[in-house]
Parts: structure tokens; C-alpha cells; sequence
């Protein structure tokens, strides 16, 4: 309970999602089947990530009834996010889909490499593309696959974008230490670290937006 106490009173609670912003999340300080019964409806998820798949729901209340499927795939990226072929048509009843990478011959490192706050980070990021989704009709969603397709500044402009709204959920901290994990402690590769400097926000820009929220 003092733990807990200081926890709350060192970093503050989030007014929009009621959650406490932490710095270093840690398995032992959750339980499973509690997160389970508020955030696990219509999720189905890869069982070495559920609870920190759990953990990066509770921060998005907005996606309580989403139907989220976690499935690990051969990506060119540690995360990917899409939906169903038939939610493209059904705004109100989509299904999204969150793959996650298991070919380390692609990217040199995989998720499981890095440390559980890490793990909730990228998830989280995945999510925060769904929350832009849940907004966006047939047609916006046709133009926003185009542009991350086509354009290189586009692109940027939209991951940059997906990790601002990550860190407005208060899972700044997360963010930080995948980032800062890739970027140098890692084994990736020269063409997935250059992917990430390139598009994403980079350890010190995550920073000083933490400082405001």
C-alpha cells in the first residue's frame, strides 16, 4: 500500500484515462485476471504478451469494446496494425488486428528482447493507431493508406503523430524505453534503427514531451 501510495504521489494520476503515470511498470505489480475482467472483451491475445497487451488497454479506456485480435506474424516492423476486410465498410463494428513480429532476420531485434516497460510502449503505439482508426470513414482510411504508402513525409508525420497521442495516454515512459532500447542497447540492424530514426520521435523528443503531461 505505501508503495502504491508513493507510486501516486511521485507521478501523478492521469485525468483522462484514471490511470497513474509510471516509469518503470513491472509484472508483479498487476494482476492478470483483474485487467482481464475490465479491459479483455473482445480481445484475443499472444499469451507471453497478454498482461502487458492488458496493461497498455487500461491506459485507452476508448477501446474497452473493440475487438482487438494480437498475432504474432513476419513483419518488417516490430508492430503492425490493421483491420478485417469487412470493418473497412463498418465503422461502428470493427475488428482490428495487431501483429506482431517473430522474424528477427527482418528487423535484427524482436519485442521479446526488450524489457516489459518496453514491450507495454510498442503495444501501446499499436493502439494508439487504432484510437486514430475508430475516427476515420471508408474513404479517410483508403486516403491515409495512400499517403503512409506513397509519401515518406507523410508517413513520418503519422508515427511521430501515433507516439504523441501514446504519450497523451500517459505511456510516455514506455515509449522512452523502447526508443531509447533500439536506438542503443539493441542488436537491430542498420536498416531497422535508420526506420526509426527516421520516423518515429526519438529518445530525447519523447522526453521533453513527457515533461508535459
Amino acid at each position: 500500500m505505501l508503495r502504491l501510495i508513493s507510486i501516486l504521489f511521485i507521478v501523478g494520476i492521469s485525468a483522462a484515462t484514471a490511470q497513474p503515470v509510471i516509469k518503470n511498470m513491472a509484472p508483479a505489480d498487476y494482476q492478470m485476471e483483474s485487467l482481464q475482467k475490465m479491459y479483455g472483451s473482445k480481445k484475443q491475445f499472444i499469451k507471453e504478451l497478454e498482461l502487458q497487451s492488458l496493461i497498455a488497454l487500461s491506459y485507452y479506456p476508448e477501446l474497452k469494446n473493440t475487438s482487438i485480435t494480437f498475432m504474432p506474424a513476419h513483419k518488417e516492423s516490430t508492430g503492425k496494425t490493421t483491420m478485417t476486410f469487412f470493418s473497412f465498410l463498418h465503422k461502428e463494428d470493427r475488428h482490428y488486428i495487431i501483429y506482431i513480429n517473430t522474424n528477427r532476420a527482418s528487423t535484427g531485434v524482436l519485442l521479446s528482447d526488450a524489457s516489459f516497460n518496453a514491450q507495454v510502449g510498442v503495444i501501446g503505439h499499436e493502439l494508439a493507431h487504432i484510437v486514430s482508426f475508430q475516427k476515420k470513414g471508408l474513404v479517410q482510411i483508403l486516403s491515409w493508406g495512400l499517403a503512409y504508402t506513397v509519401s515518406k513525409n507523410k508517413r513520418r508525420k503519422i508515427e511521430r503523430g501515433t507516439d504523441e497521442t501514446l504519450i497523451q495516454h500517459h505511456l510516455g515512459w514506455q515509449l522512452y524505453d523502447w526508443s531509447n532500447f533500439i536506438l542503443h542497447h539493441s542488436s537491430a540492424n542498420k536498416k531497422y534503427m535508420d526506420f526509426r530514426e527516421t520516423y518515429y520521435l526519438l529518445p530525447e523528443e519523447i522526453l521533453s514531451r513527457i515533461s508535459s503531461y
